[in-house]
């Protein structure tokens, strides 16, 4: 009797050391996670400076997706795998500027009917942002001001899949978060821009011609906006609409910054306003 008391005791006792010894090593595991987050974060602020350097020391008039700063880097360090991804925000449709720049609203009907995506989700952004008046049937107030970010839009539309894409006939479409920003001027990069969003620009570019300008700036960036019209397809007609809804030059940039070891994985993220040389947005995961 007394051997399985004291046999009862030793497992007992065994299994809270055991125990005790599991929570040690997991809260010392969750501290160096921690430690290496907070290392990783000092190196990648750091190279924000650097970033924008190399950013603003393109002084041409024109960006283009053969710029050194569109390609992305990664780089081995003694801290694991740093790399970085820059995407100009201009290339994107921004909501906030439907009503605001003349012939924007039809570029985001073709857009929308392109995707599929109910026209009632346009009405709905306008009058969020206060472009227009109307309601719409939520527990929230309404903003009736410009987005702060695009993913407002699923505060007051909860199909997902015309927000993150779908597929159909074993093609896939973007989603429409894919395609819009609220950081820019409103005028779309037509350097830089999807090809979705060239075939929405005009009611006379249809999918072919908008490739055709999309392979054309591979190799011969848009300097002006006139030359569209060395693009065979590209009408007087169409360059003159075009005009108030594209430029050559970006202004903001999404700079993506990571660093990923065996244990952990610490990304910075930041919104670069080049004309003004500010960083907008910050985010740390």
């Amino acid at each position: 009797m007394i051997l399985v008391l004291v046999l009862g005791f030793f497992l007992t006792l065994t299994y809270y050391v055991t125990d005790t010894l599991q929570s040690t090593n997991s809260t010392r595991e969750i501290y160096e996670k921690v430690y290496l987050k907070e290392k990783h974060y000092i190196i990648l602020d750091s190279l924000i400076s650097k970033i924008t350097i190399l950013l603003q020391r393109e002084e041409r008039g024109y960006d283009a997706l053969t710029d050194p700063w569109a390609k992305p880097y990664i780089f081995e360090t003694h801290l694991g795998t740093i790399s970085v991804e820059i995407v100009d925000e201009d290339r994107f449709l921004n909501p906030n500027y439907i009503t605001k720049i003349r012939g924007l609203r039809e570029v985001f009907e073709k857009l929308f009917r392109f995707l599929e995506v109910d026209l009632e989700l346009l009405n709905r952004i306008l009058v969020w942002t206060g472009q227009e008046q109307g309601f719409i049937d939520l527990e929230l107030p309404l903003k009736r001001k410009p987005m702060d970010s695009v993913h407002e839009i699923e505060l007051f539309w909860n199909k997902k899949e015309d927000l993150y894409g779908k597929e159909k006939d074993f093609e896939k479409k973007p989603g429409l978060l894919e395609l819009l920003t609220v950081f820019s001027d409103g005028k779309v990069n037509i350097n830089t821009a999807p090809v979705h969003i060239i075939f929405a620009l005009d009611k006379d570019i249809d999918w072919d011609l908008a490739k055709r300008i999309a392979d054309y700036r591979r190799d011969k960036p848009f300097r002006r906006i006139r030359d569209l019209l060395l693009v065979k397809g590209v009408t007087l007609d169409i360059a003159y609409r075009l005009e108030s809804k594209i430029k050559v030059r970006s202004r903001f940039f999404r700079v993506k910054m990571s660093i990923k070891t065996d244990k952990v994985e610490t990304t910075l993220t930041f919104i670069y306003d080049r004309d003004r040389n500010k960083i907008l947005y910050k985010e740390l995961e």
